[in-house]
């Protein structure tokens, strides 16, 4: 069943050229919030893996502090929920490197 689910995940995902990460981590917190009780039934975990090759931005491709501190927040909201969080890095921009 996970497999099934990290699959289809895969399958849904298009690259839009934006890089709404905050609104996507928020939808991946809804998720993991739903699966809150089974996960501390079996002490299981979820890893995030954020793939990106840009800056965030918002749902228009508008990147700048509000849409960083956004993405902060979100990602804020994970704690004290059972996920380890990997941040993959795609490109060798300096920008997007040195945030």
């Amino acid at each position: 069943e996970d497999l099934q689910i990290v699959r289809q995940t895969m399958r849904d995902a298009q690259p839009r050229g934006v890089t709404p990460l905050a609104s996507h981590v928020r939808e991946i917190r809804r998720q993991i919030t739903d699966m809150l009780p089974q996960l501390q039934q079996t002490g299981g975990k979820v890893v995030m893996v954020l793939a990106t090759d840009g800056l965030p931005s918002d749902e228009m491709g508008i990147s700048g502090e509000t849409s960083r501190s956004e993405l902060q927040v979100a990602l804020r909201s994970l704690e004290g929920l059972p996920v380890w969080i990997v941040v993959r890095l795609c490109t060798d921009e300096d920008s997007v490197v040195e945030y």
